[in-house]
């Protein structure tokens, strides 16, 4: 089972794996140093924030905050009553959807840009037409009152 842990954290070095006890005994980690040790015993160390939020609230996916750093955790029932946890750093976790989004969000701004430009533009041509026909038919009318002037004063 250590060698599962370990393999498995191998891959993904932003995370890392454990099993549990069900008196909190650390079974497999990804970090041998932590073998042995009982979480539920401990105070101030991710261990017993784990250990805490495994047991006690009993939920198969949190988020635990230690130190500033925040892992999103996803535990499972395995052989017996041994939990299996692992855990990622939710930065790393998440990275990848906060580039769609920022993308997502440059696109919207872009979009928004090119559509009030294709109404300026359109209401600029309109206003021009508007303004070259007001003044054809302003023309029209001096032609037609000098027209209807008698010849001397035209």
């Amino acid at each position: 089972m250590q060698e599962i842990t370990e393999d498995i954290t191998r891959q993904s070095p932003d995370s890392f794996g454990l099993v549990l006890s069900k008196s909190g005994q650390v079974v497999a980690h990804s970090d041998r140093a932590e073998l042995g040790r009982n979480y539920l015993d401990e105070t101030g160390t991710l261990g017993a924030v784990l250990a805490d939020k495994l047991y006690h609230d009993s939920g198969r996916q949190f988020v635990v905050s230690f130190h500033g750093q925040k892992d999103m955790v996803y535990a499972e029932r395995i052989e017996g009553d041994w939990q299996s946890l692992s855990l990622i750093n939710t930065e790393v976790f998440y990275r990848p959807l906060k580039i769609v989004l920022a993308l997502l969000v440059l696109l919207t701004l872009l979009e928004a840009v090119i559509f009030i430009s294709v109404i300026y533009t359109q209401s600029a041509k309109s206003l021009a037409i508007t303004s070259a026909k007001e003044a054809q038919s302003a023309n029209r009318a001096k032609r037609a009152r000098a027209q209807s002037l008698p010849s001397p004063f035209r």
